[in-house]
């Protein structure tokens, strides 16, 4: 598990849910390429990537349903937000997310709602 010291001692600050239908772009200088979203929380995340990052870089991350609700009202569709990697390992990156000001955090907040009630209902509707 990541944010775990040596000493097993948790340092998340807020509890995280499964993410499996968020996707994370950054760019790296070519097309972006999504990464699967493993957890998220209004505080951090973890991204999976094979791309190599140092703990300390800050990146920008555009956070996306997928797929994609369509046509995207405005709290489902992509939110961007600047990002400090905290752990990388071979599988990906923990990242804290920097928020700039209470108004991102609202925005935010509501996004994230927006995306993982939007993920359950998915998950919960019947098949057509």
């Amino acid at each position: 598990m990541f944010f775990r010291s040596k000493k097993g001692k948790e340092r998340r600050r807020d509890t995280r849910v499964e993410g499996p239908a968020l996707a994370a772009f950054y760019w790296t200088g070519g097309v972006p390429n999504p990464c699967r979203v493993s957890n998220i929380s209004r505080k951090g995340a973890y991204i999976e990537t094979d791309k190599d990052w140092y703990k300390g870089t800050v990146l920008h991350l555009v956070l996306e349903c997928q797929p994609a609700p369509q046509p995207a009202r405005d709290s489902t569709k992509p939110f961007g937000l600047w990002a400090r990697i905290v752990r990388a390992d071979p599988r990906g990156m923990g990242m804290e997310f920097i928020m700039t000001d209470r108004q991102e955090e609202a925005e935010f907040k509501q996004f994230l709602e927006t995306a993982i009630g939007g993920m359950n209902q998915r998950k919960e509707s019947p098949p057509s």
